[in-house]
């Protein structure tokens, strides 16, 4: 019997929607409702126009729940409601009418995403998760550490970017910024072989723009040297250029300069030479779980919800 079940990304850019259906293979489709969500967050407070935008963004979600057939699901939350003061006061808000909305502990978040990479790969690999309010760094060895600092897109957009597209002393100062932050991160005792990043389009983002800005790289594994061709190949273009690098997400290009610095400046500082992107997720990661290994999720402390088929 077919299982089909849904993962709500309520980020600090966009609402995130995957829908995981079981039925002989696995099927993925993703849905992405743009919220800007950080940029009502002031003085540690999310203004009311940001909690007007998470409540459209859930409204679109149930009505592509009812028209997939969703049984169950779970609502994520994390950066931009990590940071507000009122972030509990407004999860407490949407629970009533949209069920409960889990708050997510960073170590959470970024564990979640490595069992969805883990079974996948061979190498010796640290994985980082880039959002739009924090980046989630994940390596394994005896154990695996989880470290997460905030530089994340849409953050760093706020804090140094005056205009699009941003300048160079911006972006300078944004690297900076990032290798500030990585003064709190302890260095892996064991070799990492390489870097894969995410989340959830970031391989289908670097297969499109290399096509498109015709770049001689394997977008499926290139060195930083290659990645910086493209940073340098999309920083100085205006949006209305680069969204054609990738028109089937074109406001990913707002914050992809963010990304690959974030990459860029994690990888030297790691001293790791092949980079691989990937389309897997936390919510892909929260989805494998809910539908094979719900126990996981209720150690964990996340409430899963069922859909009645009514929004």
């Amino acid at each position: 019997m077919k299982n089909t079940v849904g993962i709500i990304d309520i980020g600090s850019a966009r609402t995130k929607l995957l829908i995981v259906s079981d039925d002989v293979i696995l099927t993925t489709k993703k849905f992405k409702f743009e919220t800007k969500l950080a940029s009502y967050l002031n003085n540690n407070i999310i203004e009311q126009e940001g909690v007007q935008a998470i409540e459209v963004s859930l409204k679109e979600c149930f009505k592509v729940f009812l028209e997939n057939n969703v049984k169950d699901y779970i609502i994520v939350a994390t950066e931009a409601l990590r940071q507000a003061e009122n972030g509990n006061e407004i999860l407490n808000r949407f629970e009533k009418e949209y069920g409960a909305v889990n708050l997510l502990d960073t170590n959470i978040e970024g564990a979640v995403f490595y069992s969805s990479i883990k079974n996948l790969n061979n190498d010796s690999f640290c994985l980082i998760d880039i959002g739009g309010g924090s980046v989630q760094i994940v390596w394994g060895g005896n154990k695996v550490d989880i470290h997460s600092i905030e530089t994340g897109t849409y953050l760093l957009e706020k804090k140094f970017q005056k205009e699009f597209p941003p300048t160079t002393k911006e972006l300078d100062n944004m690297a900076n910024y990032i290798k500030d932050k990585l003064d709190s991160v302890s260095h892996p005792n064991n070799k990492i072989d390489k870097i894969i990043f995410g989340s959830n389009c970031m391989e289908d983002f670097i297969k499109e723009v290399t096509a498109a800005l015709d770049l001689d790289i394997n977008y499926k594994e290139f060195t930083i040297e290659e990645c910086q061709k493209v940073l340098d190949s999309i920083s100085s273009k205006s949006f209305d250029t680069i969204k054609l690098f990738y028109p089937s997400n074109p406001f990913f290009m707002y914050g992809a300069d963010k990304a690959l610095i974030n990459l860029i400046t994690i990888a030297r500082w790691m001293n790791v030479k092949k980079l691989s992107p990937t389309n897997n997720s936390l919510s892909l990661g929260m989805a494998e779980l809910l539908m094979k290994r719900p126990k996981i999720l209720s150690d964990l402390n996340i409430q899963i919800c069922s859909f009645e088929g009514e929004i």
